[in-house]
């Protein structure tokens, strides 16, 4: 639960001091003049008001609390004064209701950032790559490529394999068999269609496919290996005679030839020894043999395992390599015999996946940014930058085919080369950038990614479904037009089309080649302006998108961002490169030029639903980092300006849900004022980088961004504000406040020394606005004065999980 507090605009009273003064002269002349003056002076009130000890990471924390229990904040001490009696008031600023409020958050990362953990290639140009979610969830990650990276195809895969996919084995650019520890599902078709495999033991997510039909997979049982010929739709179990550990990796030639390895203690608990075991008839016999020992100082054993395999099909050498645990020792050994004996090669530098990759040539991985290549069949090793950064991308290289080598891992990571290791090239499946998000009510969103790709919800986002996209195109925005329609704006002047709430996009010709960036519709006329990126480009549809003209309106330069009142006729331009604006308060009829003088760049603007104020939304400022909201009241005449929050970034967005409620996007923060951008307090905060605010209803907003969807709502949902004289006692639940002491102050409020739980007298609810008499919390006399307050919160057993936040108004007010 969070507990937030907003610091207003000061109210400063006026005392006018006036002075009249006339002379009248004497004369002998009839005729004489007289005059007159006023001296005039003000006296100001000089009311002050701080705060400190309120402030919390980002506001004032209550914590999370079970159902029965409560929580005490730390006291909260505020600082006033004025030359004149000055009155300190706490309310919720012009809102009704119970104070502590809940906050809902819904994301949908279906397109975060996966970690691959398994890749095949079946040529230079088709890729296959799976992974594991990256949070609840999310789908399981499985994509294919047919151009060589170009472009990437999310495939949705079978249910059984769960929240991760270990290994994959692909014949095609359709035909796939994804494996998780204990399941495997196969697919002719792309996914479309699964089939789920059940296999006599669980996988260790360890295959080999020596032949188009034949699959060899380790298992977690002692001793098990598991062989399928019809590419993985029926298994059968062999056991390796002795064996006392899992062989935990193996490599494959021809329909019959296998040689598995693995690790087990030795008698005395003072060494680790590596086995290995071969079959030459299918299984039904096996070989086994001691690959190295590793002396051990300590006891018992420290752990370690010879996990990595692989067999040149030139010279026939099987290299196998592990890690020992016992001071990071690394060994390799080579077999010219099918892995009946073993040599002994010199450490090697690298942990995870071995490749061998044709003729001479071997490949090695260290989870680190750097390849380790052999040419010489393993005798000599060294690096290769892969530049694909600092991610542990390791954890997977693919096995060769059509001269392609791909190695995979984290962070989206997929790199590519068709030179042996020599050097790499990025072909990473870019996760989607949700940047267009329409609402045509309460409960049907459409979603157009930037790569052109839809998805659409009927409710309220809750669960998001494919549509039909436009692809071809970058798109930047959109915009419900009608009931059922939207439109979707992009680079090279592209527009998408729906009039089916999302279900299905159509491309229509704009008759340019600009980039739009943004699009609004004037309600009352229907009218649709968009405008282009690098210029004051500006196009005006009156059919629903289906015909642009150009508009001129004289304005210069860069113009990147656009707002309307709720009829259509206040509309504001904005210039992204400074705080320059161009308001017309006629349907666009005529334009006048506004600055509201900030000396930074305008990301943002927002018209409140009547008109009667303009918003603008600023970068941080250079020199105090403090992200601003500006705001005009006479159609951008004159500005005032509130901090949004410090460090938060540049105010990507801002959106009107009432007169009174504003949302602003900062970052991956979002914010809520309610009372017109005067404040503004911190409610959700993203996983992703957010770029956008849409409106669903007067409670919630979507913000969407790079791979991350975020619903933020206010929803009615409430804790019970105290009563007079309970306390947070009552088993339903309570929030209130306790006046812990005031210094050279009258109190209002009971104070006591300690604003314990069980004392049921000085706890106070927060007051609905400023008019009520419970706001007052103190008066003074004149001169500097001091409240302290601790807020505390009683969960009921009836009330619902989530965040909740109370935001509260300390305001001084001398006469």
């Amino acid at each position: 639960m969070t507990l937030g507090f907003r610091k207003p605009a000061l109210w400063h009273a006026i005392a006018l001091l006036a002075l009249a003064a006339s002379c009248l002269l004497a004369s002998t002349r009839v005729d004489a003049a007289t005059s007159s003056t006023v001296v005039g002076a003000t006296v100001p009130t000089s009311t002050t008001i701080a705060l400190s000890g309120c402030a919390g990471p980002p506001e004032l924390q209550l914590g999370s609390l079970a159902v029965g229990t409560t929580s005490l904040t730390s006291p909260c001490h505020v600082d006033f004064g004025a030359n004149a009696p000055a009155t300190l008031r706490m309310f919720q600023k012009d809102r009704t209701g119970a104070a502590m409020t809940q906050v809902r958050t819904t994301l949908d990362t279906r397109s975060g950032v996966p970690s691959y953990r398994a890749v095949d290639v079946v040529s230079s140009s088709i890729v296959w790559v799976a992974g594991t979610r990256v949070n609840a969830g999310d789908v399981t990650p499985l994509r294919v490529t047919t151009n060589g990276g170009s472009s990437w195809t999310d495939v949705t895969p079978c249910a059984a394999v769960g929240s991760g996919i270990g290994h994959l084995v692909a014949w095609s650019a359709s035909e796939v068999l994804i494996v998780s520890s204990n399941k495997a599902c196969y697919s002719s078709d792309t996914g479309a269609t699964w089939t789920s495999v059940t296999t006599p033991y669980a996988f260790n997510a360890r295959l080999a496919n020596p032949t188009g039909d034949i699959l060899w997979a380790t298992t977690t049982t002692t001793g098990r290996i598991m062989r399928s010929a019809d590419r993985g739709l029926t298994w059968t179990s062999f056991l390796i005679p002795g064996a006392t550990t899992s062989p935990y990796n193996l490599v494959a030639w021809g329909a019959s030839d296998v040689v598995a390895i693995g690790t087990v203690t030795a008698g005395d608990n003072l060494s680790r020894t590596a086995y290995a075991w071969r079959t030459t008839d299918t299984g039904t016999t096996w070989t086994q043999s001691t690959i190295g020992t590793i002396p051990v100082t300590t006891v018992p054993a420290t752990t370690g395992s010879m996990a990595l395999i692989d067999r040149s099909s030139v010279s026939g050498r099987i290299i196998a390599s592990g890690s020992w645990a016992l001071g990071n020792q690394f060994k390799q050994y080579y077999s010219d015999d099918g892995g009946a004996t073993w040599t002994a090669t010199a450490l090697h530098p690298f942990t995870d996946r071995l490749r061998y990759l044709g003729g001479s040539t071997w490949m090695g991985g260290n989870r680190m940014d750097t390849a380790y290549v052999s040419t010489n069949d393993g005798a000599s090793w060294g690096t290769v930058a892969m530049g694909g950064g600092p991610t542990a991308f390791f954890n997977g290289i693919s096995r060769v085919q059509g001269g392609a080598v791909v190695a995979i891992g984290d962070a989206s990571t997929v790199l590519m080369s068709t030179n042996s290791a020599a050097s790499w090239t990025s072909i990473s499946p870019a996760y989607t950038s949700y940047f267009a998000v329409v609402s045509f009510n309460a409960n049907d969103i459409a979603i157009v990614a930037a790569d052109g790709s839809a998805l659409r919800s009927s409710d309220a986002g809750a669960t998001l479904v494919p549509a039909t996209g436009c692809g071809g195109s970058t798109y930047t925005d959109a915009v419900a037009t009608g009931p059922t329609s939207a439109i979707a704006v992009g680079s090279a002047g592209w527009i998408c089309r729906t009039t089916d709430k999302g279900a299905t996009w159509t491309q229509v010709p704009s008759g340019t080649g600009t980039w739009f960036t943004e699009v609004i519709r004037i309600p009352r006329t229907g009218v649709l302006i968009a405008h282009g990126s690098t210029t004051a480009q500006f196009y005006r549809s009156t059919d629903d998108g289906l015909t642009w003209s150009a508009m001129s309106l004289g304005i210069a330069g860069n113009a990147g961002v656009t707002a309307v009142d709720e009829d259509g006729s206040t509309m504001v331009i904005g210039k992204a490169s400074n705080g320059l604006m161009w308001v017309s308060t006629d349907f666009g009829a005529t334009w006048s030029s506004r600055d509201d003088g900030m000396a930074s760049s305008l990301q943002s603007v927002a018209v409140s639903p009547s008109g009667a104020r303009i918003l603008g939304g600023h970068y941080p400022i250079p020199g105090d980092n403090l992200n601003r909201v500006t705001t005009s009241t006479d159609n951008g005449a004159t500005w005032t300006s509130a901090m949004v929050n410090a460090g938060s970034g540049e105010v990507l967005g801002l959106t009107f849900t009432s007169e009174l409620r504003v949302w602003a996007l900062a970052g991956n923060k979002v914010h809520v004022s309610d009372d017109s951008g005067a404040t503004f307090a911190t409610v959700a905060t993203s996983a992703g980088s957010a770029t956008e605010l849409e409106v669903l209803d007067a409670n919630t907003v979507l913000t969407s961004g790079l791979g991350k969807l975020l619903a933020v709502s206010r929803p009615t949902t409430a804790l019970p504000d105290v009563v007079a004289g309970t306390g947070l006692t009552p088993a339903g639940g309570a929030f209130g406040a306790c006046l812990l002491g005031t210094t050279n102050a009258a109190n209002s409020w009971p104070v006591t020394g300690t604003c314990t739980v069980a004392d049921p007298v000085p706890w106070r609810p927060a007051a609905a606005d400023s008019t009520a008499p419970g706001s007052i919390l103190a008066t003074s006399t004149g001169g500097t004065s001091a409240a302290d307050l601790v807020f505390g919160l009683r969960v009921g057993p009836t009330q619902s999980a989530g965040a909740y936040a109370a935001h509260v108004v300390f305001e001084v007010v001398a006469p």
